[in-house]
């Protein structure tokens, strides 16, 4: 894994690359990885929530929503792998905006 790209309170969002020997590093596929702590699960029940979370995301096709890539539990956590957004959010396009607001071109897509 990679740098962190986010957190909350029950996970943090992390950057990663698939390794591929055949190709260059430049035609890696990239991933935001978000890992949800077993520990904090535990804590707050919220096993049900992780696997709807999951559930949801595999139906939800969006050009809006990283699409869910995968997801697998190993060790300290859940790790659900979804697209990576190279140019950011919506938030951080918002908060770059002059006066918060996007303009009607780039608002559509």
């Amino acid at each position: 894994f990679g740098r962190d790209l986010g957190s909350g309170a029950f996970s943090t969002v992390r950057y990663c690359k698939h390794v591929q020997p055949d190709t260059t590093r430049s035609h890696w596929p990239e991933y935001a990885v978000k890992v949800i702590s077993t520990m904090r699960m535990d804590e707050l029940g919220y096993h049900a929530s992780v696997n709807r979370e999951i559930s949801i995301l595999r139906l939800l096709t969006h050009p809006g929503v990283a699409r869910l890539v995968g997801s697998f539990r190993f060790r300290e956590g859940a790790y659900l792998v979804c697209e990576y957004a190279a140019r950011g959010d919506l938030r951080g396009a918002l908060d770059a905006a002059p006066n918060g607001r996007l303009g009607e071109v780039a608002a559509a897509f």
